[in-house]
């Protein structure tokens, strides 16, 4: 929340080619906050690129600040909209990743697999990951669960399968993925 309003503020400043400072003042201001102090020679700017008159905000100041926060809200979504395929990995669970696919990718994906688990999850980033999270399950087959015994350096005594991919798995995935 607070790094979408600081967002905001950059965004505003960028549009209105003013300083952040400048364009805090100007959104408290918006907000009817009137205890933003803001330097004089920064004042004096704003009067002299005409968003100020004398000590006063001018309405057309204000409907620019309308449009600037508008541009920067449709900014923020695009983004929102542009990232959510990616997943949010801090450096613990991004070299855990690494960590995982370098045991559990080490034949890649095959087409096949691709195909079918694309049926499951439209993403094509999430794909690997998802292959990843069937892999660290066994699975009755032995052809299939090759890369698992070498992993866990074992049989899967139980003859179990576990790696089974169905609509459960796949929301219990999108869980982990978000």
């Amino acid at each position: 929340m607070m790094q979408q309003q600081i967002e905001q503020i950059v965004n505003v400043s960028k549009n209105l080619r003013i300083t952040c400072n400048q364009s805090l003042f100007l959104l408290a201001y918006k907000c009817g906050i009137y205890t933003v102090d803001l330097p004089g020679d920064e004042l004096l700017e704003l009067v002299h690129k005409g968003f100020m008159v004398g000590n006063r905000v001018k309405p057309e100041t204000l409907d620019k600040l309308e449009r600037a926060l508008e541009n920067s809200n449709i900014k923020q979504k695009e983004e929102a909209e542009k990232n959510h395929n990616y997943p949010i990995l801090t450096q613990d669970t991004g070299q855990l990743c690494k960590r995982l696919a370098k045991h559990f990718l080490v034949n890649g994906i095959s087409s096949k697999d691709f195909e079918r688990l694309t049926a499951y999850d439209k993403n094509p980033i999430a794909i690997p990951f998802l292959y990843i999270f069937l892999e660290m399950f066994p699975t009755a087959d032995s052809k299939k669960n090759k890369v698992w015994k070498n992993h866990f350096k074992g049989e899967n005594a139980s003859g179990v399968t576990l790696r089974r991919m169905s609509v459960g798995t796949s929301k219990k995935f999108k869980k982990i993925w978000k």
